[in-house]
C-alpha cells in the first residue's frame, strides 16, 4: 500500500467525525454581506431573510458584523421583526442538536427571545407578532445586568431534540406585549422600535449524523439570493415551495381562489351549493390549452398549526377530486396544504382571516392568448365572484361565523 493511499484512509474517519460538528446555519456570524447592487439598498447578511417586508438591522465593525431585530414598539402594538433562514440540512427525528447564540439588548431588556424550528417558511404582510409557541425559549432575563454591563453580550447554549424534518429557523420575540417584562435603559420614547442584536448563531449536531448531500448546494443557493427591495414574499429561499407572486401578473397564469364558504363548517366536505357552483366553473375550463394545474389549500392562523395544515391539505384534495371528476386528472401536477403559512391578509382581523381561508387553483396555460377563449380564465374568476344576490359567498373570503 503506497503512502498516499494510506494517508487517505487515515483521513477519511477524521473527515467523517468533523462532519458531525458542522454548523447547519449558513453565515451564522453574519460576516458575509450581500453585494449591494442597488444604489439605494443597504447591505444585508447573506442567506438571512425576515418574515415580513422589512430588512434586518445590519451593522458592526467590518470584521465583526451582527444583526438586530425589533422586539416591540412603544406606540404600535405587537410590532415584531423576525430573522429567518433555511437550514443547510433538515433535522433528523429524535437526534440531539446544540443551538448557540450571542445576544445583547439595544435600549431595553426583555425576558425572552424565542427560536422556532419549522417545516415551512413564514411570511406576513406586516411586522407583526407571530402567535406560535417557539421551539426553544431563550430565557435571557437570568443574566444579571448592572448599569455597567447591561449592554454586554450574553452567550446562550440550549440543546434541542428534533421532531423530524425541521427545515427553517426563525428567531425573535414570540411574547405578546402584555406578556413581556421590559426594563428600559433610559426613558422610553414614543413610536420607537426596540431591538435585540445577535451574533454567532450555531446549530450543531450532538448525536452522530451524516450531513445531507445538499449541504453545500443549499449554502450556495442561499448566497445567490440577493433580493432586498422589496423582499420577495414567496420563494424566499429558492425552494419553489409556493408559486412566485410575479406569476399572478403573467398572462399565462390564472389563480382561482375558492373561499371556505363552499365547505361545511370546520370540514373538508364540499356543501351542495359549492358543488353546483364549482361544477359550473370547472366544466368551462379549456383542457386543450392547459399546461398544468396546482391546488393549494390555506387556513387562517387560529387554532392548532398541525390541524390547520391537515385541514388545508384535505380541502385541497377535495377540490382535486372535483377536477378529476371533470376529466382533468392528467393536468394536476401538485396538491399541497400550507396551513396558515401563506396569509394574503393579516390574521389580526376577522376580515383578514376570512380571506386567508381559501383553496387556490393555479392554472398554467400553454399559450393563453392562443386559447381562443378571450382570456377565459379571468372571465371565469369574474363570474365566480359576482353571482347575483350572493356576491359575498363567492369572493376570496368567507361568510361570517365559521373559523375555517
Amino acid at each position: 500500500m503506497n503512502t498516499r493511499r494510506l494517508l487517505l484512509l487515515l483521513l477519511v474517519p477524521i473527515f467523517r467525525l468533523n462532519c458531525y460538528s458542522q454548523n447547519l446555519i449558513a453565515n451564522g456570524s453574519f460576516e458575509d454581506a450581500n453585494t449591494c447592487t442597488e444604489s439605494d439598498a443597504e447591505c444585508s447578511p447573506e442567506a438571512w431573510k425576515t418574515t415580513s417586508p422589512f430588512l434586518l438591522v445590519y451593522g458592526g465593525e467590518k470584521s465583526n458584523k451582527s444583526v438586530g431585530f425589533t422586539v416591540f414598539n412603544t406606540s404600535i402594538p405587537e410590532t415584531r421583526i423576525y430573522m429567518q433562514i433555511k437550514l443547510l440540512c433538515p433535522l433528523t427525528k429524535d437526534k440531539l442538536y446544540r443551538f448557540s447564540i450571542k445576544v445583547k439588548p439595544g435600549g431595553a431588556q426583555i425576558e425572552s427571545i424565542g427560536v422556532l424550528f419549522s417545516d415551512s417558511i413564514l411570511f406576513y404582510d406586516r411586522a407583526e407578532l407571530i402567535k406560535i409557541k417557539p421551539s426553544i425559549d431563550l430565557n435571557i432575563s437570568k443574566a444579571k445586568r448592572t448599569k455597567r454591563n447591561r449592554g454586554d453580550w450574553n452567550k446562550i447554549d440550549v440543546d434541542y431534540r428534533a421532531k423530524g424534518n425541521e427545515k427553517y429557523l426563525i428567531i425573535g420575540s414570540f411574547q405578546a406585549d402584555s406578556e413581556q417584562k421590559r426594563t428600559f435603559f433610559s426613558p422610553p420614547k414614543d413610536f420607537t422600535n426596540y431591538a435585540y442584536v445577535v451574533d454567532d448563531v450555531e446549530l450543531i449536531p450532538i448525536d452522530k449524523i451524516d450531513l445531507c448531500p445538499d449541504y453545500e448546494t443549499t449554502r450556495e443557493k442561499l448566497y445567490s439570493l440577493n433580493d432586498r427591495h422589496p423582499l420577495k414574499r414567496y420563494n424566499l429561499f429558492g425552494d419553489d415551495e409556493y408559486p412566485i407572486k410575479e406569476t399572478e401578473k403573467n398572462l399565462d397564469f390564472d389563480t382561482i381562489r375558492i373561499g371556505s364558504v363552499f365547505f361545511e363548517f370546520d370540514s373538508y366536505k364540499i356543501d351542495s351549493v359549492g358543488k353546483i357552483s364549482l361544477d359550473s366553473l370547472f366544466s368551462n375550463l379549456s383542457k386543450e390549452n392547459i399546461d398544468f394545474i396546482k391546488i393549494h389549500g390555506h387556513t387562517d392562523s387560529i387554532g392548532n398549526k398541525d390541524y390547520n395544515l391537515e385541514l388545508s391539505l384535505n380541502r385541497a384534495n377535495a377540490i382535486k377530486e372535483m377536477l378529476i371528476a371533470h376529466g382533468l386528472t392528467d393536468w394536476i401536477s401538485e396538491t399541497k396544504g400550507f396551513g396558515d403559512n401563506f396569509p394574503i391578509e393579516s390574521n389580526a382581523t376577522e376580515e383578514g382571516r376570512k380571506k386567508n381561508r381559501r383553496v387556490e387553483v393555479i392554472i398554467k396555460y400553454k399559450n393563453k392568448s392562443a386559447a381562443n377563449t378571450d382570456n377565459k380564465g379571468k372571465l371565469l374568476v369574474t363570474i365566480f365572484a359576482n353571482r347575483s344576490c350572493t356576491q359575498d359567498r363567492f369572493v376570496i373570503g368567507d361568510k361570517p361565523g365559521p373559523r375555517h
